[in-house]
C-alpha cells in the first residue's frame, strides 16, 4: 500500500465539491457499495418491514375510523414510521460502507468475507456506541409500545417518533457525525486499559468541536440532496410502473418493498457523503496530506535501506 496514492485526491473541498464527488463515487462503486450496505442494511430493513407490516394490513384499518380517508392515512403512517426507522438506524448500518470506502481510498480491494472480517472486532463497540448512546435502535424499542387495537393518534405517535426520540438522536449526532468513521477506520477503543492509546470519545471530542457549526451546514446540505435524490427514485418507480403496469397510485408495492428499498438506497448517498466530509475535515484540521506524504517517504526509506533477504542455501548431495 502506498500511502501518497490514493484514487481519491487528497486536499480541501467544499460542501457542493463534497455533494458532486459523492455522485461520482457511487457511480464508479455502484455494487460494491450496495452489497456493502446489504451486510447489515439488509436484515435491518427486512425488521422494519415486518414490524410495521400490519399498519396497512386490512385488520388495522378499523384503527383509523376518524380519518376521512383510512386507507391513504394507513399508508402515510405506516411510510412515516420506516423513515423514522431508517434515520436512527442508518448510522449503524453504514458501517460496512465506510470501511469499504476506507480500504478502496488506497486501492485495497476488499471482499465481502474480508469486510466481514474487519467488522467482527468491532461489532459490540459499534453497537454499543451508534445504537445505544446515539439512539440508532431506539426506534425498534418504540416500535413495541406501538399497539395494534388502539386508535391511531397522530399528535401522540408524532410527538414520541420524532419529537422525542428522532429529535433526540439528531441532536447528539448534529454535533458528532463522524463516529461510524472513528468506530470502523481509527478503531478507537472505548477504555484505554494503559492510559496511551486514545478512545473514542477523545477522538470524537477532538475531531468534532472545532469545527461544529461547519457540520451542521454540511449536514443540513446532505439532506436536502437526499430528499432530492429520494424523491427522484420514487416518481422514477411511480412512472415505471404506471407506464407498465397502469398502476399510478400508492399501493402495497410501495409500502413493503420499494419505499423501504428507497430510503437505503439514499442512505447510501449520505454515507458516502460523510465519509468524504471526515477526509476533508482529517485535512483541515491535521493536515492529513502532508502526514500521507510523510509517511509514504518513510516506508520508501525503510524499504531501500532494509537488508536483502538471503536465500536459504540447498545442500547438494555428493
Amino acid at each position: 500500500m502506498e500511502l501518497d496514492k490514493t484514487e481519491i485526491t487528497i486536499r480541501e473541498r467544499s460542501t457542493l465539491e463534497l455533494l458532486d464527488l459523492s455522485l461520482v463515487v457511487i457511480k464508479r462503486h455502484a455494487w460494491p457499495l450496495t452489497g456493502a450496505a446489504l451486510i447489515v442494511g439488509g436484515p435491518m430493513m427486512l425488521t422494519n418491514v415486518i414490524v410495521t407490516a400490519w399498519m396497512v394490513n386490512a385488520d388495522s384499518l378499523s384503527t383509523m375510523m376518524d380519518r376521512t380517508d383510512t386507507k391513504a392515512g394507513a399508508h402515510w403512517r405506516h411510510s412515516w414510521h420506516l423513515l423514522m426507522l431508517w434515520c436512527l438506524e442508518f448510522p449503524l448500518a453504514s458501517l460496512p460502507i465506510t470501511i469499504y470506502l476506507g480500504g478502496q481510498t488506497f486501492f485495497e480491494q476488499l471482499s465481502l468475507r474480508k469486510l466481514i472480517r474487519r467488522l467482527q472486532p468491532l461489532s459490540l463497540r459499534s453497537v454499543y456506541v451508534l445504537g445505544l448512546v446515539r439512539l440508532g435502535l431506539a426506534g425498534l424499542v418504540a416500535e413495541a409500545f406501538v399497539r395494534t387495537t388502539v386508535t391511531f393518534d397522530p399528535l401522540m405517535e408524532l410527538l414520541i417518533m420524532s419529537l422525542i426520540i428522532f429529535g433526540l438522536a439528531m441532536a447528539i449526532r448534529a454535533f458528532s457525525p463522524f463516529a461510524p468513521e472513528i468506530l470502523g477506520l481509527e478503531a478507537c477503543p472505548l477504555k484505554s486499559t494503559d492510559g496511551k492509546n486514545v478512545t473514542y470519545w477523545r477522538r470524537a471530542n477532538w475531531l468534532h468541536q472545532a469545527m461544529v457549526a461547519e457540520h451542521i451546514a454540511r449536514f443540513v446540505a446532505c439532506a436536502v440532496a437526499a430528499v432530492c435524490i429520494g424523491l427522484m427514485i420514487l416518481s422514477m418507480e411511480v412512472f415505471v410502473l404506471g407506464v407498465t403496469l397502469g398502476r399510478w397510485q400508492w399501493s402495497t408495492l410501495f409500502d413493503h418493498l420499494l419505499f423501504p428499498l428507497t430510503l437505503w438506497a439514499t442512505g447510501i448517498f449520505v454515507a458516502v457523503f460523510r465519509f468524504l466530509a471526515y477526509l476533508d475535515t482529517r485535512i483541515r484540521l491535521e493536515g492529513w496530506e502532508v502526514e500521507l506524504q510523510l509517511r509514504a517517504e518513510a516506508q520508501r526509506m525503510e524499504n531501500a535501506i532494509a537488508p536483502p533477504i538471503s536465500e536459504p542455501v540447498q545442500e547438494v548431495a555428493v
